[in-house]
């Protein structure tokens, strides 16, 4: 499917800030499943100086600097972006990685750790983790199959624009989050069974919501022989060529699109983000 995006993000504040160093991760991922043609960004006030690099995720990321004072912070990109990932099964798992725990071998366990570190500590979740592993005895395709869907069917969706990620523990005795809120979920509960698991950034088309597109979230599992393979839990199912993946991390806060500060005093202020997305040999949204 061929994606075009407009992603514009807006920070307006109450008075005049200084803006520290800002970190920019809304370049479309590029592998071997989803391809960038064109892209290009702009970025007002127009900093006084910026530098590409990657992060150690292999995200691409812009820091940008500023002179001066401003009121308003504005990053636009316009993306073209060509996804092929129609089978998200077609492949074989390695010997070993088809019970949980997930054996990792080293030294790819040792690389591994960050993505399988438990920092919520919840029994509540490992209870769920663990109730989900036990109905699908403990097979890792079947766990993930079931553990996206028991979220999707029994979590209620909600629409929540601005705000860090809310811990799994909070979703899951509220049995509602947004959708960055369920990959969280998702993420913690693949952890406690063993799973390396990290949070994604990116772009979703469902066909139908054109009037409240918004940044969407999911997460991604490390499969022996296989690599990342994304799960949507708040969609249900596997991830497919119908969803555009921008940064990924261990963290939801290290896949944030713009991350940074200000210096001001007594200031408040105010995010708008606006998406518009056109599927051009598709469905439009």
């Amino acid at each position: 499917m061929l994606f075009e995006i407009k992603h514009t993000t807006t920070y307006t504040y109450s008075r005049p800030v200084f803006l520290e160093l800002h970190r920019l991760r809304i370049h479309p991922r590029c592998d071997a499943v989803q391809h960038v043609t064109s892209f290009d960004s702009t970025v007002e006030p127009r900093p006084s100086g910026s530098t590409d690099g990657l992060d150690t995720d292999g995200n691409i990321v812009e820091s940008v600097w500023f002179d001066g004072l401003t009121e308003k912070l504005t990053v636009e990109s316009r993306a073209k972006v060509i996804t092929r990932y129609r089978n998200p099964f077609n492949y074989v798992l390695a010997e070993r990685a088809d019970r949980l725990p997930v054996s990792y071998q080293d030294p790819l366990q040792a690389y591994l750790a960050p993505y399988t570190a438990r920092h919520q500590e919840s029994h509540l979740v490992e209870q769920f983790a663990r109730y989900v592993a036990n109905k699908t005895e403990w097979k890792t395709l079947r766990f993930l199959t079931m553990l996206t869907r028991e979220i999707s069917e029994g979590f209620q969706p909600i629409e929540r624009g601005v705000g860090a990620s809310k811990s799994a523990e909070e979703t899951y005795l509220s049995r509602t989050g947004s959708n960055r809120d369920l990959a969280v979920l998702f993420i913690v509960a693949c952890r406690y069974v063993g799973i390396a698991s990290r949070f994604v950034n990116g772009y979703y088309d469902d066909g139908n919501a054109r009037d409240r597109l918004s940044l969407h979230s999911w997460g991604e599992v490390y499969l022996p022989g296989v690599g990342w393979r994304g799960y949507d839990p708040s969609q249900g199912l596997a991830v497919t060529d119908r969803h555009v993946a921008i940064a990924a991390a261990g963290d939801s806060l290290l896949a944030a699109p713009v991350s940074g500060s200000f210096r001001g005093n007594a200031v408040t202020s105010e995010l708008r983000a606006e998406i518009e997305l056109t599927v051009v040999n598709g469905t439009a949204a």
